[in-house]
């Protein structure tokens, strides 16, 4: 050792100081091998309290070491969706403390209810951590603070869930890797949370892995306080993000898993488990039902394009899900997963069970296979968020796949000869040691890119100064009776960060996150703008398309247009003679006046239309509010009534007839855990409880095995019947079908040629023309009900061509009944009945008597794919009877207002 230490001193930078080190390195590595056995217990083998709270320190420290700046630097205008989170909060910290928060936000879009058509959670939190730190007038400060104490709880959730399937080193470096992944969009990571800003989804995820912490307690020692834990903290992810009750799920599927293949636990404690868990789901239910009714009927939706199993597979072979900058240890976790189902511990087999549901959910197979598509959650799903749900556990079951590889190596040397151990250990400490000198650099790399994503900023600081300058002029401008919008011809969001700053309202075309009011703007013609008030037309880098040429100015990179067909006037009249005036507009209320007419008008105001919205005259009397269209033969309404004349006042606090929703579930849940915490925390009556428990176990065991043998042939009884019900009900959607008998024919041909008719092929479910086409069920998103949602994800046929010029046709007999829409990925499909005659379809709605038909549907098939969907409307949107016109005439309690 002093020689190669004096030849790493005398000869450094050049190859025999290399050796010299190499040589040291070695020597290193057979001391540690020699030393440890003598080492005290306490080091070897530290207590497992006093190993967790190092491992979690360490996460914590380096957290705030990557992270420190975003602590505490007031962040500038950044991308993704911070500028509307910031705008929508900026209008709700005015009503903080307190619970009268406004509904209505007139300044985002063209009018929207944010807190209600988004999860208003992490709106909450953050304004009270705002408040309580006194940043009220920096909340881009005050996001970045949650953002970051989320993140950090996410990274050491994931690595307390690794701790429970991995020795704690590994465990910490799960979590530490976890911290400073890059990640993607909508699959976490750094990327996701903070460059994108989908801290909503975030909060829901740490709380979700809180919760299988307390799964995973209660699995391994049934305690009250792991129950309680699985109730908070599922009913908060649930409230948090709708990703909270897909995760709350996954974990009901997992548990059911471990019921059936853990041996190391009774299936009582998962099946208690599953309890404890649909009990949190229930406490949280007072809002997350009425939230997903309001969006249903109120929303928009953003789903995910489905991929079939083979695609799937095929993009995890090549790109790891969730994306990740560690791709090396997600494989790892892959074989994890897999590792974990097979193990037979019932800790391991949930972490397992819950990725493996979670990435499966990716694919379409499971949606078509249990007859949820179409429906109309699987229609809006956003699947790509399973991605970031499944994060934690892919990672924890990578530190389980390298517990195995460590544990598997440590037994093949552990009785090798004493000399081979001292060349192992001389060649892995010259591994490592060459590992150790390459570690700072690397950890440089990639904690500099992981805060590096906290600071990504709109361009053109200067432009933007002087923008905002404009902006605060033009905001103070704005008056009731002269209202004015701006519309941004961009499709990114920043520009809701003036808003926040100046109060001008802005807003643009394509889809604005967490704003996702359905009624809204439709289009950018003269009328759309006129109707919503736009005076300013702005665009980056080059003219606004619409507005003036004449009235162009440039503030750095921002180009200004006006509009000149802005008239200022926020309500009109649609049908009767006369003026309105509006002399309040806020976001609790609008005020008008109607003069000059003693017969009630038709009025229409320029915001987008919610059912909350009503109007009380000032007489007291209530004047009923409708949906009007935004435009002539538009989709999109805005909010409009039949006024006397006299002062109305528009509030946006009417009832929904979702707003009682869950609420009786959720008393019943708060119940029924607060009489199980009574009982399991007195001694008496938990052993009461566990004698009564033991007495129903033992005669459930022998009614158990009389419940098995009836209950089988019962089960397959019910689902006959379920078959034959959905048998004889009207279909849902055309597919071809890939049960083990063909239930529809397929032929094809080159065109002018023969047809042929194509083999059902049943290990695949497909349909192969050999040399032509193979055709086979999928889903599509070729459906819409209005923009700027993404399409519904539906069943669809789909075809690959195996050849140019290839048509199809397809022939199979099936009941409809109603209306359906149908769609077709390009160009037009032939489709006809025995009933009625062919008709060319790209988009069309069809209408059908109930009766069994004969079809038949032709296209020619492009070289890349072709999709066809036809599907009962019913399955997809819901009745809006709210969007019901209002009348012609003015009803007679209006008539009768004096």
């Amino acid at each position: 050792m002093v020689g190669a230490a004096v030849l790493a001193l005398a000869f450094s930078g050049r190859a025999t100081g290399s050796l010299g080190l190499a040589v040291l390195a070695g020597a290193l590595g057979i001391a540690v091998v020699v030393g440890w056995p003598r080492l005290p217990d306490f080091v070897r083998s530290p207590p497992d309290g006093t190993a967790t709270a190092v491992v979690v320190a360490i996460i914590a420290v380096a957290g705030v070491a990557v992270f420190g700046d975003a602590l505490t630097h007031s962040p500038d205008w950044q991308m993704g969706d911070w500028g509307p989170q910031r705008a929508v909060l900026s209008h709700v910290m005015p009503a903080l403390p307190g619970l009268d928060l406004p509904v209505w936000n007139q300044a985002v879009s063209t009018g929207d209810a944010p807190l209600e058509l988004y999860p208003s959670l992490a709106y909450l939190v953050t304004g009270y951590v705002a408040l309580g730190l006194g940043l009220t007038h920096d909340l881009p400060l005050a996001l970045m603070i949650v953002a970051v104490i989320v993140h950090l709880a996410i990274a050491v959730a994931t690595a307390a869930v690794a701790m429970q399937v991995a020795p704690r080193p590994i465990a910490m470096l799960v979590g530490v890797a976890t911290l400073v992944d890059t990640g993607a969009v909508a699959h976490g990571g750094t990327v996701g949370l903070f460059r994108w800003a989908l801290l909503h989804s975030a909060l829901a995820l740490a709380w979700s892995a809180i919760a299988a912490l307390g799964v995973l307690a209660a699995l391994r020692r049934p305690r009250l306080a792991a129950s309680a834990t699985i109730w908070i903290a599922t009913a908060i992810a649930a409230i948090a993000h709708p990703a909270g009750l897909i995760a709350g799920a996954a974990a009901i599927a997992a548990l059911a898993a471990v019921a059936a293949l853990a041996s190391d636990a009774p299936p009582r404690r998962a099946l208690a488990a599953i309890g404890h868990v649909g009990l949190g789901l229930a406490l949280g239910a007072w809002a997350w039902m009425p939230l997903a009714a309001r969006l249903y009927a109120y929303g928009q939706h953003y789903p995910n394009a489905l991929r079939t199993p083979a695609r799937l597979l095929e993009d995890l072979l090549a790109w790891p899900s969730p994306a990740t900058a560690f791709a090396a240890l997600e494989y790892a976790g892959y074989f994890g997963l897999l590792a974990a189902l097979a193990s037979r511990r019932a800790r391991t087999v949930f972490v397992g069970a819950v990725g493996f549901v979670l990435l499966l959910g990716l694919c379409d197979a499971p949606y078509l296979a249990l007859g949820l598509a179409p429906g109309p959650g699987v229609a809006r799903l956003g699947t790509e968020r399973l991605a970031q749900l499944a994060r934690p556990f892919v990672w924890a079951a990578a530190g389980y796949g390298l517990a195995i590889f460590v544990d598997h190596a440590r037994a093949a040397w552990r009785g090798a000869p004493r000399r081979h151990q001292l060349i192992g250990a001389a060649i892995l400490g010259v591994v490592s040691g060459a590992t150790l000198r390459a570690l700072p650099d690397l950890w440089s790399s990639v904690s500099d890119r992981a805060s590096a994503e906290t600071r990504v900023f709109a361009p053109d600081p200067g432009g933007r100064a002087e923008l905002t300058r404009w902006a605060t002029e033009r905001a103070r401008s704005i008056t009731p009776g002269a209202w004015a919008r701006a519309l941004f011809e961009e499709d990114t969001h920043e520009h809701f960060h003036l808003t926040a700053a100046t109060g001008l309202p802005t807003f643009h075309l394509p889809p604005q996150p967490d704003l996702l009011l359905r009624e809204r703007i439709e289009d950018a013609s003269e009328a759309s703008l006129r109707r919503f008030n736009v005076r300013w037309a702005i665009a980056v880098g080059r003219s606004p398309v619409v507005g003036d040429p004449a009235t162009e100015q440039q503030l750095g990179t921002f180009r200004i247009r006006e509009i000149t067909a802005w008239d200022g006037k926020f309500a009109r009249i649609e049908r009767g003679s006369g003026d309105v005036r509006v002399t309040r507009l806020d976001d609790r209320g609008v005020e008008v006046e109607v003069t000059g007419t003693a017969e009630p008008v038709l009025v229409a105001l320029g915001t987008g239309y919610y059912p909350r919205w009503r109007a009380r005259h000032a007489s007291g009397a209530v004047e009923p509010v409708y949906a009007y269209p935004t435009i002539p033969g538009g989709r999109l309404h805005v909010v409009a009534a039949w006024l006397a004349p006299g002062r109305t006042v528009f509030t946006i606090d009417g009832p929904l007839p979702s707003d009682r929703d869950g609420r009786a579930l959720s008393i019943l849940a708060a119940l029924a855990a607060a009489a199980g915490a009574a009982v399991w925390s007195r001694r008496r009556w938990r052993h009461r409880a566990l004698r009564a428990l033991a007495a129903w176990h033992r005669r459930g065991r022998r009614a158990g095995r009389l419940a098995i043998r009836a209950g089988v042939p019962l089960a397959l009884a019910a689902l006959v019947i379920r078959g034959c019900r959905d048998a004889g009900r009207p279909a849902a959607a055309l597919v071809l079908g890939s049960g083990v008998r063909p239930t529809a024919r397929v032929d094809a041909r080159r065109e002018g040629g023969a047809w042929q008719r194509c083999d059902y092929l049943r290990v695949t479910g497909t349909y192969d023309c050999d040399g032509l086409v193979t055709a086979y069920d999928a889903t599509a998103n070729l459906l819409n009900d209005a923009p700027p949602s993404w399409g519904f994800t539906t069943p669809a046929i789909l075809a690959t061509p195996q050849a140019a010029f290839v048509e199809i046709r397809i022939r199979m007999r099936v009941r409809l009944a109603g209306a359906y829409v149908a769609a077709v990925s390009e160009g037009e499909a032939l489709f006809a009945t025995d009933d009625e005659p062919l008709r060319k379809i790209d988009r069309a709605r069809l209408d059908f008597t109930d009766g069994e038909r004969a079809i038949e549907i032709r296209a020619h098939v492009p070289m890349a794919s072709w999709a066809f969907t036809f599907v009962r409307d019913d399955a997809l949107e819901p009745d809006r009877p709210f969007l019901d016109p209002p009348p012609d005439q003015p009803a007679p309690e209006v008539r009768a207002i004096r």
